[in-house]
């Protein structure tokens, strides 16, 4: 039972841009059967699967069984200090991510940071009184805020509050959304191969004959045939970028 998505960042520099086979690779060399996160988003926005989601993490001790990992790739600058080096692309790939995994995962009631299950602050060993207050307090602000609808993603050297939510999504249309719903769906869809957009016209008949009807339509074409429950997904996560969508078509290929 997924319950909460932790951020993690790969603390590589800035402008470094690695895949998600890297970081596997790394991984395996590290002892893992495969790459300990589920997803990884690159510096261009572009959402790349890692461990199948519905399987065990292994990202975060004490949270894999309940938690989906998410890395974005940087986090350190290009001194090789810890950095908030995120590009526009991938603060907005992952604001997206997480809104389509929390509709997928029901469930998920938190969204944080690595370092936020981590009592040990100042990173000395020694988890103090203080240190675990501190922490038992920002979980519960966190826990609180994402139960209203508001998200906040405390990573470290980040904090997106509800307005830089807005301006990110508000920097990402292209006419219907194609883009930014495709990898939405790639990342939450089984078999996902292709996604488009287009607006119909037919003419009428009759009493109205002349006139000219359009329907806005959105095709889903998958590898396999998708369930009612992945079917209700991808219709809601269309609604976001086309809500004036007439119909939604899934086709199998």
């Amino acid at each position: 039972m997924k319950d909460a998505i932790i951020i993690h960042c790969s603390a590589t520099r800035a402008e470094q841009d690695i895949t998600a086979a890297d970081i596997e690779s790394w991984h395996r060399a590290r002892g893992f059967w495969t790459i300990g996160y589920h997803y990884v988003i690159r510096l261009d926005g572009t959402i790349e699967p890692g461990r199948d989601v519905t399987l065990d993490g292994a990202h975060c001790m004490g949270w894999n069984k309940r938690a989906i990992g998410i890395c974005y790739v940087g986090g350190l600058d290009k001194d090789g200090r810890p950095a908030d080096t995120r590009t526009d692309a991938q603060r907005t790939a992952l604001i997206r991510l997480v809104k389509a995994l929390r509709l997928v995962f029901p469930g998920v009631k938190q969204v944080l940071g690595h370092r936020d299950t981590s009592p040990d602050l100042n990173g000395d060993g020694v988890v103090t009184a203080e240190e675990n207050a501190e922490v038992n307090e920002l979980s519960r602000k966190v826990r609180r805020r994402i139960i209203v609808g508001t998200a906040i993603f405390a990573i470290p050297c980040i904090i997106m509050t509800a307005g830089s939510i807005g301006s990110a999504q508000a920097g990402v249309q292209d006419g219907y959304g194609v883009t930014e719903t495709t990898r939405e769906l790639a990342a939450v869809l089984p078999g996902f191969k292709d996604y488009t957009v287009a607006v119909e016209t037919s003419a009428t008949e009759g009493d109205e004959e002349g006139l000219v009807e359009r329907q806005t339509v959105a095709h889903v074409t998958t590898g396999e045939a998708l369930g009612a429950h992945d079917r209700r997904v991808a219709r809601k996560l269309i609604d976001l970028n086309v809500p004036e969508v007439d119909r939604v078509e899934f086709d199998v290929k």
